[in-house]
């Protein structure tokens, strides 16, 4: 927002910032380079300032840090701030409108930074820079004398998501960086089946009853797998699943449906006429229908079907999509699987294979 602003974005310029799209991959990879060219660079670029949590709080813990800063492996120089006030915080949550309010109603603000010892990386964290983020974030949590959160950003744009689905916000507070540690799922994974759990929630009070539940996976109320599945994740035993009990209780389904069966499902949907082979117009109908959400342009279909007819016969065999698939796993994440099995009522082919029923529950 902060480019699109005519004044705001010279001054942005002259400071030299990084502007970046956190909902857009593409610009979270830029920004990323961005951020290693000038820490290789040392020479061409001043020092740059980043602010890992990616967002804002109140001050009282230290939210999981963006491990973007920390993969170019380079030396940091951890600075802490806190704000020294006699009658209103200003890093508190009020709206912006009584935000201002509040903060002209107070003669002068107080900020005290502090700069700590500069971190020189371990092998083993310029090897892993979550670890690294991780490192720095306790050190920093130390100093301020607060704690560490499990919250992140997604937990940010989850709680929007929330809001435009028309559920209550605080659905999207699901300690996003312990789910995405324990699940494996990204945020765009999280808002699709968060989309899903709207769909379902009929009073949308943020919670699905054991009816919803069924409902979303397309079973009847009494279907002993329902049944099992509800009262696995509902963890409190409140008679009701939260959605990060039904993220859980949807990611063990999806994980029990192997790479090969999804592949399966795909060429049962691109092999429309059944005589072993689709062509392009197939791809682009079902890559049109299946990826809910997602612009995809022909230039990219035309790639994606190019590299798998590689005997450019103008039609793709399973096998061929098979090794395609193989060379992409982003295909098959969690998101990519609901949204694909979804066109196939997903639980009633996996069915929660019986050998799965003494899994452990995903912590809570």
């Amino acid at each position: 927002a902060l480019g699109e602003i005519p004044l705001a974005k010279s001054i942005a310029r002259g400071l030299q910032l990084c502007f970046v799209d956190r909902a857009g991959k593409a610009s979270c990879a830029e920004a990323k380079n961005r951020i290693k060219e000038r820490a290789d660079n040392p020479g061409k670029w001043p020092s740059l300032v980043v602010y890992p949590e990616g967002t804002t709080c109140n001050g009282r813990t230290l939210l999981q840090f963006k491990a973007g800063a920390f993969s170019p492996g380079a030396p940091v120089q951890p600075a802490v701030v806190q704000y020294q006030f006699s009658f209103f915080d200003p890093s508190s949550s009020l709206g912006c409108r009584f935000w201002w309010i509040r903060m002209f109603s107070q003669l002068v603000q107080f900020m005290e930074v502090k700069y700590l010892p500069v971190h020189h990386p371990t092998d083993a964290e310029r090897a892993n820079a979550l670890l690294y983020a991780n490192n720095v974030r306790a050190t920093m949590a130390r100093a301020l004398n607060v704690g560490l959160s499990e919250h992140a950003l997604g937990d940010l744009l989850l709680q929007r998501a929330a809001e435009k689905h028309h559920l209550p916000w605080e659905v999207g507070v699901v300690e996003f960086g312990r789910m995405h540690r324990v699940l494996g799922i990204s945020v765009e994974d999280a808002e699709h089946l968060l989309a899903k759990f709207s769909r379902f929630d009929v009073d949308h009070n943020g919670r699905l009853d054991q009816t919803e539940f069924a409902a979303a996976l397309d079973l009847d109320v009494d279907d002993p797998m329902a049944v099992q599945l509800f009262e696995k994740y509902d963890v409190d035993e409140d008679g009701e699943l939260d959605f990060r009990e039904f993220v859980a209780a949807v990611v063990s389904i999806l994980n029990s449906v192997t790479e090969d069966q999804t592949i399966d499902f795909m060429f049962a949907l691109l092999d429309n006429d059944h005589d072993g082979y689709f062509d392009i117009a197939r791809l682009r109908y079902v890559l049109s229908t299946v990826l809910e959400g997602e612009q995809v342009s022909d230039e990219r279909v035309q790639a994606m079907f190019a590299e798998m007819d590689n005997q450019v016969a103008g039609r793709v065999s399973k096998d061929q999509l098979t090794r395609f698939v193989k060379a992409h796993p982003d295909l098959v994440t969690p998101s990519r699987k609901s949204q694909l099995l979804d066109k196939f009522k997903f639980t009633l082919l996996a069915r929660y294979q019986e050998r799965h029923k003494d899994d452990n529950i995903v912590p809570h």
